[in-house]
């Protein structure tokens, strides 16, 4: 990598610097009366998140991999699942109704995209997925016989 790992770790901060300075700016400018809704917003998404994570966990592992490890593929995500679960569910009604809204938005957004043709064919995408980790895979394999 060009710069070495100190320029990556440098670019990491400042990103994530700048955007929470951003995002500090927006919320202050304009949510500051919808402070509560918004949280509830962000509570609701990143704990869906982690509920699909957990599930894509198990898909992988244990359905697409047949990993026998049960106790890390199979328990432990069930766990998680259950534990996130139960706070997801505990979420206020309006946590709920404004998520399911941005949920509704997105959906209706990837059709549109679809139906315009401006979402590229998931094969050439896949294609790409797997070109790039066969390069990652010889980049470590390079950097390995160097050590």
């Amino acid at each position: 990598m060009a710069g070495g790992p100190w320029l990556k770790n440098l670019c990491i901060i400042a990103t994530a610097i700048s955007w929470g300075l951003a995002n500090a700016l927006a919320v202050g400018l304009f949510f500051m009366d919808q402070l509560a809704a918004l949280a509830s917003l962000v509570n609701f998404g990143a704990l869906t998140a982690f509920l699909l994570l957990h599930v894509s966990v198990i898909n992988y592992f244990i359905i697409k991999q047949k990993s026998t490890r049960y106790v890390q593929h199979l328990t432990l995500p069930l766990i998680g699942f259950i534990i996130i679960g139960y706070v997801w569910y505990s979420l206020d009604a309006l946590s709920k109704e404004l998520g399911f809204i941005w949920l509704g938005v997105g959906v209706i957004y990837f059709i549109f995209l679809k139906l315009s043709k401006k979402i590229t064919d998931y094969k050439r995408i896949e294609l790409f997925c797997r070109f790039a980790h066969k390069c990652e895979l010889r980049t470590e394999k390079n950097i390995n016989r160097n050590v």
